[in-house]
């Protein structure tokens, strides 16, 4: 459960005869019940962890290779819902694993699996690679730090 305003945004992956991954808007009042987000595709599943900033709300979404599990994962995909307009938009960043935004979400900085951190202009969508991955080790986790009143971008890699 999310919250923001007087709303609660759910969301769910539903496996039952095929798989439903959605995001309900409720606001707390119960005066608006809505479907905000909806991917009836099997292959695609949300990552419960969202994030938000001013406008919208951010989702990686995984996709899955259906016809074998055991190899399960074939990429990402970013969905922005946007608050003010209702609507949904995929951004392509590649297969990736972790991402943040810049405080006025004018840049999403983000790890390229098996390649390194990037950061894209979202007004133009013009991507620099910030940082070549050493061989051997993949990032799980990009998100900002305050240390001194600075911001700085925190990586977690693994091998």
């Amino acid at each position: 459960l999310y919250f923001r305003d007087d709303n609660v945004y759910i969301i769910c992956t539903h496996i039952e005869n095929g798989q439903n991954t959605f995001i309900r808007k409720r606001s707390l009042d119960g005066k608006v019940d809505e479907m905000v987000y909806e991917n009836m595709d099997e292959a695609y599943m949300l990552e419960e962890e969202l994030q938000w900033y001013s406008s919208r709300l951010y989702m990686k979404e995984y996709i899955y290779n259906t016809e074998n599990m055991e190899d399960s994962t074939q990429g990402t995909r970013l969905v922005a819902y946007d608050f003010a307009t209702n609507k949904t938009e995929y951004i392509d960043l590649g297969n990736f694993s972790g991402y943040c935004f810049s405080k006025d979400e004018r840049y999403c900085y983000f790890y390229r699996i098996n390649d390194g951190l990037y950061r894209r202009d979202m007004k133009d969508g013009k991507e620099k690679k910030l940082y070549e991955s050493p061989e051997g080790y993949n990032l799980f986790e990009v998100y900002w730090q305050l240390y001194n009143n600075d911001r700085f971008i925190v990586c977690n890699t693994f091998r």
